[in-house]
């Protein structure tokens, strides 16, 4: 049901977005650390306030595309299929790519913000804390990349999934942006009527407030990221699985 050969071609096509993204991450976390000193916690407000799921958005819009739908409309799945691998081995090993990598860039992201404590020592966040705050982001962005999974298994044209991935991930990171500005603003301003766009978007369920706060509502509100997470890959293989395929 898993495809070796398959994997390492997926790891060979993304490797350098996914390199590129993982840096990144690395950098702003390390950034923010050494910017935190006397000012705010950046690290909390901006970094996984924010830049943790922008980021590796980036990633899984362009890479969950590539998986599928773009393989489809330049043709090479037909090359695919014609060797013994079987579609349900395709949707398997994509899924186990994606979010595999995905998993590795916000455990790398972990690795260098607890080293960055051990090391210096200056952080306000706790070990547990920076770790939790790790899953809940990466609980979201994996469910961002359930949406674009599933855009790929059902659209065979490139443009159309890459078209509807995007939308979907620049309205939940809009409406999540306004909720974050609504938050920073008294009970009675204007600016309150904006904390209403938590409702819109699925980034509300990365609680960082409850780990800060150390509450426990963090976690089964990532439990229900990682089921809408499993749904979404679910349907977005099933669907590529039964459809017709212009081979």
């Amino acid at each position: 049901m898993f495809s070796k050969s398959l994997f390492k071609q997926s790891v060979k096509a993304n490797w350098k977005v996914w390199t590129v993204v993982t840096v990144i991450m690395s950098m702003l976390v390390a950034q923010f650390c050494a910017m935190e000193k006397g000012i705010m916690d950046l690290t909390t407000v901006v970094f996984y306030g924010m830049m943790s799921i922008i980021i590796p958005t980036l990633y899984v819009v362009i890479c969950a595309n590539g998986l599928l739908a773009k393989q489809v409309d330049d043709g090479s799945m037909a090359y695919v299929l014609s060797s013994p691998i079987k579609r349900s081995s395709i949707v398997i090993t994509q899924t186990v790519y994606l979010l595999g990598s995905l998993f590795v860039t916000f455990l790398s992201t972990a690795i260098v913000h607890l080293l960055l404590k051990f090391i210096v020592g200056s952080n306000s966040l706790g070990y547990a804390q920076i770790v939790y705050l790790n899953l809940a982001s990466f609980g979201a962005v994996a469910a961002i990349s359930g949406f674009c999974f599933m855009f790929s298994g059902i659209f065979n044209r490139s443009k159309n999934s890459i078209g509807a991935s995007g939308m979907i991930a620049v309205f939940f990171i809009l409406m999540s942006m306004m909720a974050m500005f609504g938050g920073l603003g008294a009970d009675d301003s204007p600016m309150a009527v904006l904390d209403y766009f938590k409702y819109f978007t699925i980034t509300t369920l990365c609680d960082n407030a409850s780990i800060l706060a150390g509450s426990g509502a963090w976690i089964w509100k990532l439990c229900v990221l990682l089921g809408l997470t499993g749904t979404l890959y679910s349907i977005g293989a099933v669907w590529f699985c039964k459809k017709d395929l212009p081979l």
